[in-house]
């Protein structure tokens, strides 16, 4: 198993572990982060998941945080990664980190 392999493996596990607790065991949302996400309205999930057990997240995550529109993209763990790494990189002539 090659580096960018381990790298995904190990962000989908402390994804799908932080969005699998339960959620009156889970930390309180801090308001600062609500607020931006409730500005911003959108989320897309990037992961390996098969459609219907990301929809069983994304409609959790939904009743959570109506406001938020999610979506869910799927590909192989190294079309995942390249998607992660692509979208919080920062843009080599401006030094912006797009979203």
């Amino acid at each position: 198993m090659d580096a960018t392999n381990r790298s995904a493996i190990v962000m989908q596990f402390l994804l799908a572990f932080t969005l699998f607790i339960p959620l009156n065991l889970s930390a309180a949302a801090d308001p600062k982060v609500v607020a931006a996400a409730r500005k911003e309205g959108e989320l897309v999930w990037y992961n390996t998941l098969v459609q219907p057990h990301a929809n069983g997240v994304i409609d959790l995550f939904m009743k959570q945080y109506p406001f938020i529109k999610a979506t869910f993209w799927r590909g192989g763990g190294t079309q995942v990664y390249s998607k992660l790494i692509s979208r919080t990189a920062p843009d080599a002539t401006t030094g912006i980190r797009f979203r």
